[in-house]
């Protein structure tokens, strides 16, 4: 019965994925609730991300394991477009506000000349 949910008859019984979404939903709270501080997704995401770039560099990952990745995430969102999970005009609207994002950085850097 390894797949039953965790209820109090049956303590201890629990999915991986079921103990997972507890402690995410346990460390949500605690960074709303302050004891964890307020960039404490970012910092264990920079963590990850060095880690990560270290075992490309040492041959853990492959060199293209970005490229993998990437492309992985690439054919998730075509899958959701065309699902009709994500809007028709995603990547119109995703191109604009990069477009956006590096107007801005032009006319700050512009202004700080």
């Amino acid at each position: 019965m390894a797949n039953t949910p965790n209820t109090p008859e049956n303590k201890g019984d629990m999915t991986v994925r079921e103990a997972g979404r507890m402690g995410g939903e346990t460390t949500r709270k605690e960074v709303e609730s302050g004891e964890l501080p307020k960039d404490f997704y970012n910092k264990i995401g920079q963590k990850g991300g060095e880690t990560t770039r270290k075992e490309v560099e040492t041959g853990e990952l492959p060199k293209d394991f970005y490229q993998q990745i990437g492309h992985q995430g690439g054919e998730k969102v075509k899958q959701e477009v065309e699902s009709g999970e994500l809007p028709k005009d995603f990547y119109s609207e995703i191109g604009h506000q990069g477009g956006q994002k590096v107007k801005d950085l032009i006319d700050k850097g512009k202004q700080s000349d």
